[in-house]
């Protein structure tokens, strides 16, 4: 009787564990790329312009996507440092320019950014995702 319960245990464990990483993963897999295009010490500070490729190869569309800048390295005027997309299709990839306004300049273009993003899915569920924007050379 014990050795079905623990059995029974292992098979309840493994299905939820099935359903949750198909569930959460399977359905959102954003993906993000940069360059430092330029940047140029300004009347505010430093203004930086990054081209960004964000990818979504998950099977829900997401709409009313915003993205900020939360690396503690690059601290951006508030408001340069968000940036709204109004959808970001599933299996879309695009390609958008940030420009933001850095106390300091970016050092090392290649080094990886902290972005954090919020969308709506398309049955109306909100959903928040950690980026890590990946450096590119130019």
């Amino acid at each position: 009787m014990k050795k079905s319960r623990w059995s029974l245990l292992l098979a309840v464990t493994v299905v939820m564990f099935y359903c949750l990483t198909t569930t959460v993963f399977a359905d959102t897999n954003i993906t993000a790329q940069h360059q430092l295009v330029s940047q140029a010490e300004g009347a505010n500070g430093f203004d930086i312009s990054l081209s960004f490729t964000i990818q979504n190869s998950g099977l829900e569309s997401l709409s009313d996507v915003n993205l900020e800048i939360t690396d503690p390295t690059v601290t951006a005027e508030p408001g340069t440092n968000k940036l709204y997309l109004a959808s970001l299709p599933s299996g879309a990839q695009l390609e958008i320019d940030w420009n933001i306004i850095a106390v300091t300049p970016l050092l090392g273009a290649e080094r990886p950014l902290l972005i954090l993003g919020n969308g709506t899915k398309g049955n109306g569920q909100s959903m928040v995702f950690h980026l890590i924007s990946m450096g590119v050379n130019q």
